[in-house]
């Protein structure tokens, strides 16, 4: 473990456990060698429990794939995700109270440890599953947010689950609309799909931080679907799938366009499997863009799926009769929102009174820690009993729907 060479076999042979070994190593002053070579451990740990593509995926290499039938999705067909570290691992717990029957993955930071133990005994039985990833030297905390999915994926397994729900620990999903959706959509999980409708563009490569909310909600790349077809997945055309980020001067949309990761993106198990298809494709991705210049994990989790041919879905055509917000995920949150929590509830009461069909239809809310946290605030008293009003307020309208597969919240 002493020799790059040694380390280069250890983590062919034993994936990511290795790869810990050899973090922890690194905080003892051994030499880690190419950070290629964490890639390729994460790449070996999270393709272990993945099953081949199955065949209606194969379909999409043709010029004008079959629409195809799903059935109807229920609970048991997603599964969640998000990173956690510190003190905001109390998310973890908060969380059950709407996610609880829920697949989920949960990607651990080293300042989260003195909690994993208690919360993996509690977390059982509820099909929660942990990953404990330490700091990567050199690279943002958000690497680990990065890795998220790929993490999900291995430790879950893609006969599993159809829809990955990917975001933030403090993303809140608002499970009966998301069901509601992509049963009215129809779409099929082995298809590749990333849905997102809260999207960012990035126009200037010298300007990385400098983005803006797109005043579109579908994306404007996206091929038509074929003959027949109402939604498909969003494929792109190849002068908008180069392997430069920024190369997008000859794709017929002039600038990076990304989600805002806060509210979430859904991910079919179909479109998991394109990018772990190359097991070596995402992890290499993520170590090489995820950097100080550019400190996000939600940028590369769009940016790889780009690179495969696929962009965001066009879903909106699915909305529910009388929807008229500007959009479904995050119907109600701000970009990088600083509003006092007192204020976003109140918002959601209003909602209820006010905009019922719009709060009905929102499919997530990003409730952000981050501005406590700057404060040195406590989240168990300042932050957890707003976290909790919120879900109650996005709730309180699917409590008395038929055939939703709804069961109560439990709040800790």
């Amino acid at each position: 473990m002493k020799t790059n060479a040694l380390a280069q076999t250890k983590i062919r042979t034993r994936g990511l456990r290795t790869l810990l070994l050899l973090l922890l190593a690194s905080s003892a002053g051994v030499s880690l060698g190419n950070p290629q070579h964490w890639a390729a451990a994460i790449a070996a740990a999270a393709s272990t429990n993945i099953s081949p593509a199955a065949p209606s995926s194969q379909k999409l290499r043709g010029p004008n794939p079959k629409p195809l039938q799903p059935k109807e999705y229920k609970r048991a067909d997603l599964a969640i995700t998000f990173p956690t570290d510190g003190p905001r691992s109390v998310l973890v717990e908060a969380s059950r109270s709407w996610r609880s029957d829920i697949r989920t993955h949960i990607v651990a930071g080293p300042a989260a440890e003195v909690h994993v133990r208690s919360l993996k005994a509690q977390g059982a039985h509820r099909g929660e599953t942990f990953t404990k990833l330490p700091d990567f030297p050199g690279y943002p905390k958000a690497l680990r947010a990065a890795l998220t999915p790929l993490l999900a994926l291995g430790a879950l397994g893609a006969g599993k689950f159809k829809w990955l729900l990917y975001g933030d620990d403090d993303t809140i999903w608002v499970i009966p609309a998301v069901l509601r959706l992509l049963n009215a959509a129809g779409l099929n999980a082995d298809e590749p799909h990333m849905l997102s409708d809260y999207l960012i563009q990035l126009p200037d490569a010298a300007r990385p931080v400098h983005s803006t909310v797109t005043d579109f909600v579908e994306d404007p790349r996206c091929r038509p679907c074929p003959k027949g077809q109402k939604f498909c997945p969003c494929r792109l055309p190849p002068k908008c799938t180069q392997p430069d980020h920024w190369a997008f001067h000859n794709c017929t949309f002039k600038a990076r366009l990304l989600p805002y990761g806060g509210v979430g993106i859904i991910y079919s198990v179909g479109m998991l499997r394109l990018l772990a298809q190359n097991p070596q494709f995402f992890p290499s991705l993520v170590f090489k863009d995820v950097h100080r210049r550019e400190p996000w994990g939600d940028r590369v989790v769009a940016d790889a799926p780009r690179i495969k041919g696929f962009g965001f879905t066009r879903f909106q055509a699915a909305r529910a009769p009388g929807v008229n917000c500007s959009r479904l995920f995050g119907t109600f949150s701000g970009f990088n929102e600083r509003s006092g929590l007192e204020k976003i509830a109140t918002k959601l009461q209003d909602a209820a009174k006010h905009q019922p069909v719009n709060l009905r239809a929102t499919l997530s809310m990003h409730v952000r820690t981050g501005p406590l946290l700057e404060g040195k605030r406590n989240l168990v008293k300042d932050y957890l009993p707003y976290y909790h009003k919120i879900v109650r307020s996005l709730y309180q309208l699917h409590e008395n729907s038929t055939g939703s597969d709804i069961p109560a919240l439990r709040f800790p």
